[in-house]
């Protein structure tokens, strides 16, 4: 375990000290000068103006998991924790099996001061999100369109086929083309639709205490740290129903929660 332990704490840190490469996706002709100019800095350890340069990026409407990871890393280097973590966060989003920004973001966890335990999840919810994060989006896109494919191709052997051995075949190959169809058709669906809204936030205020109801006059019921992950739940106005992976809930302001 101490083996496992040490060998991802280096590569963690050997992850941080080059930028990634943006290979997800290659950015338009007139971002690829401010990427280039943000990896620049982060060679030179100049974190700030590599983080400015990478969210320049962002806010121009381009984004992938390699520019949300590189943004991470530059908010980590220049002790911006929370941010950092916001970022790992939106690269799992956009690529759930990143292994990079799976490391990385368990090592900017270990750091909060806030140490909230899990509620135990059951086997069936774990299987399934293994499920829809198997694939990219783009593995999804892929896989349903070959499901499309064998489908066809059933069709055409039901169809056209001559011997009844051919027919028979056929009709097996489209209904187990449906299957699949329907499967990563789920699949892909339930992951766009958590890439959309998934309810989820990082605490960006140093200290947060948690209210009973969403006024600032309310009871206060616990406190919360920068860098925290909370399930949102719920919104009235200015403030936002946040739930722990502990089970406790209460009320903050918005201003206090950064929505992934």
């Amino acid at each position: 375990m101490r083996m496992n332990n040490a060998v991802a704490i280096v590569w963690a840190a050997i992850a941080v000290a080059i930028p990634y490469s943006l290979r997800a996706g290659d950015p338009p002709a007139h971002l690829a000068d401010s990427l280039a100019a943000g990896n620049a800095h982060y060679v030179k350890d100049n974190f700030k103006l590599a983080a400015a340069a990478y969210g320049w990026v962002l806010a121009q409407g381009y984004e992938s998991a390699a520019l949300y990871y590189n943004l991470g890393n530059a908010y980590y280097k220049g002790q911006n924790l929370p941010l950092s973590i916001w970022c790992y966060e939106k690269a799992l989003l956009l690529r759930p099996n990143l292994e990079e920004a799976r490391i990385n973001l368990d090592l900017a966890n270990g750091q909060l001061p806030d140490k909230v335990q899990a509620l135990p999840r059951m086997s069936a919810w774990v299987l399934w999100q293994r499920m829809v994060n198997a694939m990219s989006p783009l593995g999804w896109a892929l896989s349903t369109a070959l499901a499309c494919w064998l489908a066809a191709m059933g069709l055409a052997m039901l169809l056209l086929g001559r011997a009844a051995r051919w027919r028979r075949w056929g009709l097996y190959l489209v209904l187990a083309a449906a299957l699949a169809l329907l499967g990563a058709g789920t699949l892909a669906y339930a992951q766009w639709a958590h890439r959309k809204n998934p309810r989820q936030a990082i605490v960006i205020t140093s200290n947060v205490y948690v209210k009973s109801a969403p006024e600032a006059h309310a009871t206060d019921l616990f406190l919360i740290h920068a860098g925290l992950n909370v399930h949102t739940d719920d919104q009235i106005g200015p403030w936002a129903k946040i739930r722990l992976a502990d089970g406790k809930m209460g009320w903050v302001e918005l201003t206090d929660i950064k929505p992934l």
